[in-house]
């Protein structure tokens, strides 16, 4: 029984051969594995290698309420909201075993959410806000916003949901996701970005909980991603060039569950 396949659909950075095989486009993804384990991100991200079993039924009910909230700031008809989450979800109803994620539960986080945030202080300018920018000369950063808003006093601010199951672990500064918004909408609308508007979505079988916060950055925090983006670029093209992907065992079980890559890493050689 084959365990893995090449995915020819992946949203991942394509890999183009330029110079020694330069790998020259990243995004917040592909970067976060590579922090994580390099020998994963090879794995991953050049190899295409995913798993036919897995179901990451979490993320993709993420995606389903980022679809409603889509059609939210765009339309404002709840019920355009309801049925883009119902659309997307459908296929994947019934995979949480704990039942937390499912059909009656996200429509019930839809209506709570409305009806907290009847009133907004600010107007939405756009919504899923794709870009790809220049980091330098060498490297392009992609990625694809929640939106960008603005506020009565005239600042503009990233708007970003987050659904979760667990409440405490996002820390909104330092955040490489959150950074690489600000930057990237920032360059394609040439606008001045004075933070983002964070929504934290926490679900829970006996209370969901919105928490919102205005998380600011600099000019000179900007420069230190960029910075520190550059060069994580350069260490992944450094293994590239190298072919030599190091493992980080600290990693196997991270997130409280085996590295789904573990039983490639424990195989022989040939």
């Amino acid at each position: 029984m084959s365990w893995w396949v090449v995915s020819l659909t992946s949203h991942h950075p394509p890999i183009f051969d330029r110079g020694a095989n330069m790998i020259d486009t990243f995004d917040n993804t592909s970067i976060s594995v590579f922090k994580l384990c390099p020998q994963k991100y090879y794995y991953n991200m050049v190899q295409h290698l995913v798993p036919i079993v897995s179901n990451n039924y979490a993320a993709e009910y993420g995606i389903a309420f980022h679809k409603a909230m889509d059609e939210w700031y765009t339309t404002h008809d709840i019920n355009n909201a309801i049925k883009a989450f119902v659309d997307y979800w459908m296929p994947f109803e019934g995979s949480d075993p704990t039942n937390l994620r499912c059909l009656v539960n996200g429509v019930n986080l839809i209506k709570q959410y409305v009806a907290k945030y009847a009133i907004e202080p600010f107007t939405v300018e756009a919504t899923e806000i794709a870009f790809t920018v220049e980091l330098n000369s060498q490297y392009l950063y992609h990625g694809k916003c929640d939106g960008l808003v603005r506020y009565q006093d005239g600042n503009f601010y990233t708007l970003e949901h987050k659904t979760s199951a667990s409440k405490g672990y996002l820390s909104l500064k330092p955040n490489h996701q959150i950074d690489g918004y600000h930057f990237g909408v920032g360059e394609i609308y040439h606008k001045e970005i004075k933070g983002c508007v964070f929504n934290q979505i926490y679900m829970s079988k006996k209370r969901n909980e919105f928490v919102r916060e205005l998380t600011l950055r600099s000019p000179n925090d900007i420069e230190d991603f960029k910075k520190d983006t550059i060069s994580w670029c350069d260490d992944i093209n450094r293994c590239n060039d190298e072919n030599h992907w190091r493992k980080n065992t600290n990693s196997c079980g991270a997130y409280y569950k085996a590295c789904e890559y573990k039983i490639l890493c424990d195989c022989p050689p040939e």
